[in-house]
C-alpha cells in the first residue's frame, strides 16, 4: 500500500532570488549559427513553396545528421498586398505573402485592420518585411536583449550586421510584448551610419516572443539616407529578392541564401522552491517492491526483517491533492531507512 505525506507549511520554503539564466540560443546549447540548412521535403511542400523555410543547425537530408538535424528558426516574407507571391488556389490579390504579413500583423500589432501597416522608428512604413521567428524552445523566456546579431550578405558581397538597439535606448510595448528597434550594428554595439546621431533602422525585434521583424526595402532598396561614402549604410540588395505582384519570387529563400552568422543567447529567470521531505523513523521502513514479499499474503521474504525492515530510498514523488504525480525527485545514491533512522530530504524545484 503507498504511504502518502502531507506537507505541513514548514516543509516549504519559497526562494527568496530569482536567478537570471542566459544559454546559447541553438541547440546544444551553442551560440551562434554559421551553417545553415533546409529540408528539402519541407522546402518543396506547398508551405515551404508559398510561406516559410525551415532553418536546421544540421543537414536533414543526409544519414548522418538526420536523427539530431532540427528546426532552430523560421523565414517568412510576407508584402501587405500580396506581391513577391502567388499560388493558383489563391483568390486574386489574396496572395500567401499577404497572408504572412496578416498574420504577424495580428500577432504584433496594437490596431490590426486590415490597412495597418508596420512601421520602423524613424516613421517609414513597411510595406514588406521579412519575419525569423525562433523555435519556441529556444528563446526560454525573451531573446537575451543586446546580446543577439544577425549578418547577411548582399550582391557585391556587401555584408550587413544588425543587433536590437537596447544598448541605446528603453524598449517600448506593442500589443503587450516588448519591442526594441533593430538597427546596424552587432551584440559588441551599435554602429552609426547615418549622418548626425540617428541610426539605421533596420526592423522590430520582438524578444518574448522569438520574432524579428525586418523591412524588405531596407534589404533591397535604396530608401536609407546615409552620410556620404558610409556605402555600409546602403541596402543589402539581396539578389533577385523579387517583389513582383503576380509571381512566386520565393523571397524567403532569398533571404535564407543571404544568412552569414546569427549569434544570440536565451535568457529565461529561474525561481526555486524547496520542499523538505520528512521520514520519521516509523515511516516508509516497507517497500511494495516484489523482491521484499513472498507469498499471497504478503510475508516479508527474509526472516532476519521481520522486525527489523531495512529499505533504501532512491525516489520521491511529489503529489497534488488528488494524489496524482507532479514531479519525481531521484536520489544521488540510495538512502538506508529502518526503524532506527529518521530521513530528512531537501528537494530543489526550480520553474
Amino acid at each position: 500500500m503507498s504511504t502518502f505525506t502531507q506537507f505541513d507549511s514548514g516543509d516549504i520554503v519559497q526562494g527568496n532570488v530569482s536567478k537570471n539564466i542566459t544559454s546559447g540560443l541553438f541547440s546544444d546549447g551553442a551560440g551562434s549559427m554559421t551553417s545553415f540548412f533546409t529540408s528539402s521535403t519541407q522546402t518543396s511542400s506547398a508551405a515551404g513553396t508559398n510561406y516559410y523555410w525551415d532553418v536546421y543547425h544540421q543537414d536533414p537530408n543526409v544519414a548522418a545528421t538526420s536523427a539530431t538535424a532540427t528546426v532552430q528558426f523560421q523565414i517568412a516574407y510576407g508584402h501587405y498586398a500580396g506581391s513577391g507571391s502567388y499560388s493558383a488556389n489563391s483568390t486574386t490579390g489574396f496572395y500567401p505573402s499577404r497572408a504572412v504579413y496578416s498574420q504577424f500583423r495580428n500577432l504584433l500589432l496594437d490596431s490590426p485592420t486590415p490597412t495597418t501597416k508596420f512601421k520602423l522608428a524613424d516613421n517609414t512604413t513597411v510595406n514588406n518585411a521579412v519575419f525569423i521567428t525562433l523555435e519556441r524552445s529556444r528563446f526560454k523566456e525573451q531573446i537575451d536583449k543586446g546580446d543577439w546579431h544577425i549578418q547577411f550578405s548582399g550582391s557585391g558581397d556587401i555584408k550587413h550586421t544588425v543587433v536590437d538597439d537596447s544598448s541605446v535606448a528603453a524598449a517600448t510595448t506593442e500589443n503587450g510584448h516588448i519591442v526594441y528597434n533593430v538597427i546596424s550594428g552587432s551584440s559588441t554595439g551599435p554602429t552609426l551610419y547615418q549622418s548626425g546621431s540617428d541610426y539605421v533602422y533596420w526592423g522590430k525585434v520582438y524578444p518574448e516572443l522569438g520574432v524579428i521583424m525586418l523591412d524588405g526595402e531596407r534589404m533591397v532598396g535604396n530608401s536609407i539616407p546615409v552620410a556620404s561614402g558610409l556605402s555600409l549604410g546602403t541596402a543589402l540588395s539581396i539578389s533577385d529578392f523579387g517583389d513582383s505582384a503576380a509571381a512566386n519570387d520565393v523571397v524567403h529563400s532569398k533571404v535564407f541564401n543571404s544568412l552569414v552568422n546569427f549569434t544570440g543567447r536565451a535568457d529565461e529567470d529561474i525561481s526555486s522552491t524547496f520542499y523538505f521531505v520528512r521520514a520519521k523513523n516509523s515511516e516508509y521502513n516497507f517497500s511494495t517492491n516484489e523482491t521484499f514479499t513472498t507469498g499471497d499474503a504478503g510475508r516479508i521474504r527474509h526472516t532476519t526483517m521481520i522486525g527489523d525492515p531495512q529499505v533504501y530510498i532512491s525516489t520521491v514523488g511529489l503529489y497534488n491533492a488528488q494524489r496524482e504525480l507532479l514531479a519525481v525527485a531521484k536520489l544521488s545514491k540510495p538512502l538506508l531507512k529502518n526503524y532506527e533512522r529518521e530521513a530528512t530530504i531537501r528537494i530543489k524545484l526550480d520553474y
